[in-house]
């Protein structure tokens, strides 16, 4: 498989005054250790001084650096040294919808349904202090709470408790003809003694009943829906994940739309793989037609792993036989 060069804009000229980045170079370097950064990303959190750590995050010269800070953030966050506190999670909901009209879903799940089939199924821990609200919130409102807040969270239960159902935002899903949305479910669970009160083991055994509780509770007439909740994951990751899986779905529907339209009509479809800023893009064609095309881009993220995403592309077209090129 060929290398893809990042298309992601790193510079030398980084903040020099960043302790992040500068920390996190010592690091990489075997000058120091996590705990290290991990402590001092904890002061900002704790002081609520999120724009230092932003800056660390865009500006930082490479991509190790920045997946090194963003794995000491995400412990930063998560991981108190406390003998209670809160887990906040997010189930990302990719959520496929295919529609001859135009159609507004409902914009929650039964939430006594949904908090029943976690408890019944032990993905809750039998007794656990463990809630999931069933409303359907958008990636906008999750992005719109900051990491230091989720810091303080994490160490409040009270609050935390009582943040959740209420603050977040949640609009429908409006659809004309087919769409790929992302949605989340968010939930709470206490975490005592390091043992957390969500079972992820048995959320992956059990994933199919939320499927089709989801499908249900969504239920539109004239409306195709196919729900895909994933492994739930903590806050502070839930952009990261939720991006990233309903991008390769979106770019799987696409691409099995066209690849299928090729095929019908005669020709043989060719895939072109190239990067545009901050992007992978997937051109697909009829090699003999060229007038058959469709076009993919994969957004990245700052701390997406490019070598995971291009072979995630690479299957796709494999498995469907595609021949492909880079340009």
């Amino acid at each position: 498989m060929q290398i893809i060069n990042d298309p992601r804009i790193y510079t030398d000229d980084y903040p020099k005054s960043n302790i992040i980045i500068q920390q996190a170079i010592n690091i990489l370097s075997d000058n120091d250790t996590d705990a290290t950064l991990i402590e001092i990303l904890q002061k900002f959190l704790k002081n609520k001084n999120d724009a230092i750590i932003n800056v660390a995050l865009n500006l930082s010269p490479n991509l190790i650096v920045t997946q090194k800070i963003w794995q000491c953030l995400l412990i930063a966050i998560n991981k108190p040294d406390m003998t209670e506190y809160a887990e906040i999670f997010t189930i990302p909901l990719v959520i496929v919808v295919g529609s001859k009209n135009q159609v507004r879903l409902p914009n929650e799940i039964n939430t006594a349904k949904l908090n029943d089939l976690f408890y019944k199924n032990k993905i809750f821990i039998r007794d656990s202090d463990s809630f999931i609200s069933g409303k359907l919130i958008e990636p906008s409102s999750i992005q719109a709470v900051t990491a230091s807040q989720q810091y303080h969270l994490v160490r409040n239960i009270s609050n935390s408790k009582s943040w959740l159902p209420l603050e977040l935002a949640y609009n429908a899903i409006e659809v004309v003809n087919e769409g790929v949305f992302l949605r989340y479910l968010v939930g709470i669970t206490i975490v005592k003694n390091g043992i957390s009160g969500l079972d992820k083991v048995q959320f992956k055994q059990y994933s199919m009943d939320l499927m089709k509780l989801i499908n249900q509770e969504l239920a539109t007439k004239g409306t195709t829906i196919f729900p895909i909740p994933f492994v739930p994951t903590v806050f502070s990751e839930a952009l990261v994940v939720g991006n990233m899986k309903r991008t390769e779905i979106a770019i799987q529907v696409a691409f099995s739309n066209i690849v299928r339209k090729i095929r019908e009509q005669g020709y043989t479809p060719l895939a072109y793989i190239s990067t545009a800023p901050d992007s992978i893009l997937l051109e697909v064609v009829a090699k003999e037609f060229n007038k058959l095309h469709e076009l993919s881009s994969w957004h990245l993220s700052k701390v997406d792993d490019i070598e995971v995403i291009h072979q995630i592309i690479i299957d796709l077209l494999i498995d469907a036989q595609v021949e492909y090129e880079y340009k």
